[in-house]
């Protein structure tokens, strides 16, 4: 991947960022919310654009991400909802080892089919242990 760059902020640590490829192409976009510092606790989404799925890219973004808030901010834990008709999505944040923390049961609604949400966690402890051992 070649960059998560061109972000806008807010007084907060909430974050947009565009990731590019290493050609400057536009891959998709990671934003973080929610950030709430005394619990040390961020939500974030990401979408990858069709035609650069299945690449890595997600992935790398995600890492980026955690590195980042984990860190450089201090923040210990990251949160996702994934809809459950995004099979892709969660299996990439189960081989990212992230923890099935809940699930909301009908919470969306679309081409007459109702999806949970379900949440996904996964600390800086854990995080630390399996990409960057001591």
């Amino acid at each position: 991947m070649g960059d998560i760059s061109k972000g806008s902020s807010t007084d907060c640590d909430d974050f947009y960022w565009i990731a590019e490829d290493n050609n400057k192409n536009i891959i998709g976009t990671i934003d973080v919310a929610n950030c709430d510092s005394k619990n040390g606790t961020f939500d974030y989404g990401i979408s990858v654009f069709p035609s650069h799925r299945g690449k890595g890219y997600a992935q790398d973004m995600i890492i980026t991400i955690l590195k980042h808030y984990f860190f450089e901010l201090r923040y210990q834990k990251a949160t996702i909802q994934i809809y459950s008709f995004n099979t892709a999505s969660i299996n990439l944040h189960r081989k990212l080892q992230f923890v099935e923390e809940g699930r909301l049961r009908n919470m969306m609604y679309t081409n007459g089919t109702f999806y949970d949400e379900i949440y996904f966690g996964i600390t800086k402890d854990e995080f630390q242990a399996l990409y960057f051992p001591k």
